[in-house]
């Protein structure tokens, strides 16, 4: 919590920590004042990546308005992890659907298939196994009806490539950095789509 006199006046803070420290050795801790600590300001238009240190030191940083001196807020260590978790798990979760895909794939295609591929777009360099390829050339896999057989998967192929192409869309707009912030459906499908490709592969022999 801050201590201020004012919007503008920041006195100190005072925290579980602080008061835990002063309580450690002994000090008086009855009112606020003995408990204080120096207060962390940080210019609210400075970047996020520069106050990180100081956020993992202390645990928070104060905000301030440059324009008119006051403090708005506070940035603290788990809003810095939350806001961690929004931009890494859309890729982690990318990370594990096309890795279940490639095992899923691994040992039955054949080069035979890759050849196929590599026929069909003549723009790409000839892949030489299943990692050198595309997440819509994994989808393009599946769709042959050789592939699909060896396989032996008792789901709906139609529904299952629906559900990857969707993926595929989704990677698209997220490898490419579109500005438009991720919404909550496209994250559930791509959380559905980890899970799902998860428990299928657990259950192959």
């Amino acid at each position: 919590l801050p201590i201020m006199h004012s919007e503008r006046e920041v006195k100190g803070m005072i925290s579980w920590k602080s008061i835990a420290s002063r309580q450690a050795i002994g000090g008086e801790c009855c009112k606020v004042q003995h408990c204080r600590e120096d207060a962390q300001v940080v210019d609210g238009n400075g970047r996020l990546f520069d106050a990180i240190p100081t956020i993992v030191k202390h645990g928070y940083v104060l905000v301030r308005n440059p324009k008119d001196r006051r403090i708005t807020g506070i940035v603290t260590a788990s809003d810095l992890s939350l806001q961690f978790q929004q931009l890494s798990e859309p890729f982690l979760l990318l990370r594990e659907i096309e890795l279940h895909t490639r095992q899923l794939l691994q040992d039955k295609v054949s080069s035979d298939d890759l050849s196929v591929l590599a026929s069909a777009d003549n723009a790409l360099p000839p892949p030489k196994s299943i990692s050198d390829l595309s997440f819509g050339g994994y989808i393009r896999l599946l769709q042959r009806p050789e592939v699909w057989t060896r396989l032996s998967l008792n789901i709906h192929q139609a529904s299952l490539i629906a559900q990857l192409d969707d993926v595929r869309q989704i990677r698209n707009d997220v490898m490419h950095f579109d500005p438009d912030p991720m919404t909550s459906r496209q994250l559930e499908v791509l959380k559905n789509a980890a899970k799902f490709m998860q428990q299928l592969y657990e259950l192959l022999p």
